[in-house]
């Protein structure tokens, strides 16, 4: 069936603008075409709203998530992933990942063949680890997560390997205002504000250079009800969302 969305303000992601009074027309899940005369069989007025992609959300701890697809950066489990593979059931689509430090390198590999789709390496602690230091990263094979703390000789490195950078920064905004509620450890609580407003300058800082920005949030438990927060934090400073290709799924 082919169902034409009539008078929409198409969000153009690529410029950060909204585009008024357009046409799109939807065929077995994918646009089709975006001319107004195209045939359809229903019509919709969407006038007054916002048409846009799904939002992908490429750091998530699975224990809920509100964006249409997340990239999950700790332990997608076979149990979860075979059933959400055969659509019994209905969640976000996921890819998921293995968790892997330095001295685990084999028992990282094994896991990755039963539902892990890439390998998250541990390199350095964070916020939630509460005894190791912040001044360091996590990275992945293509992304690294937070840097929070990169200086001016980090864009180039990311332009020259082709990687992404996936800031979460409204994490620590949600831990500031609900870490310690939430049974958040005092010497991890401290931690959150060497990072708080680092993030903003690294954003900045990635942005200007042109580093290729993922979206992602890194919230846990309760405080994933903050899960859209992550845009209106980048608004303010900047930093387009390009997801597809940091999990190799362009055409989703």
């Amino acid at each position: 069936m082919r169902t034409r969305f009539e008078n929409a303000s198409v969000l153009d992601a690529e410029r950060g603008t909204l585009v008024p009074d357009r046409s799109v027309v939807v065929e077995a899940g994918r646009i089709v075409d975006l001319d107004a005369s195209s045939t359809a069989d229903r019509t919709i007025d969407v006038r007054g709203r916002v048409l846009m992609p799904g939002l992908i959300d490429c750091h998530v701890h699975v224990t809920a998530a509100a964006a249409a697809t997340i990239a999950v950066t700790a332990g997608l489990g076979q149990a979860a992933a075979e059933p959400r593979r055969k659509r019994a059931i209905r969640t976000p689509r996921a890819t998921s990942c293995a968790t892997a430090c330095p001295k685990c390198g084999v028992p990282c590999a094994r896991r990755s063949n039963a539902a892990a789709q890439h390998i998250k390496l541990m390199l350095s602690g964070g916020v939630a680890s509460p005894t190791d230091r912040v001044d360091s990263t996590q990275c992945g094979v293509r992304s690294i997560e937070h840097g929070n703390l990169m200086d001016a000789s980090s864009p180039p490195l990311f332009l020259a390997h082709n990687a992404f950078y996936v800031p979460t920064l409204v994490t620590y905004s949600a831990l500031a205002e609900h870490g310690l509620a939430g049974g958040l450890p005092e010497a991890s609580y401290r931690k959150i504000f060497d990072v708080l407003d680092a993030g903003l300058r690294a954003l900045e800082m990635a942005d200007r250079a042109g580093v290729p920005i993922a979206y992602g949030t890194d919230l846990l438990g309760a405080m994933h009800v903050f899960q859209n927060r992550e845009s209106t934090r980048r608004h303010r400073r900047g930093g387009r969302s390009r997801h597809p290709r940091s999990i190799h799924h362009e055409g989703w």
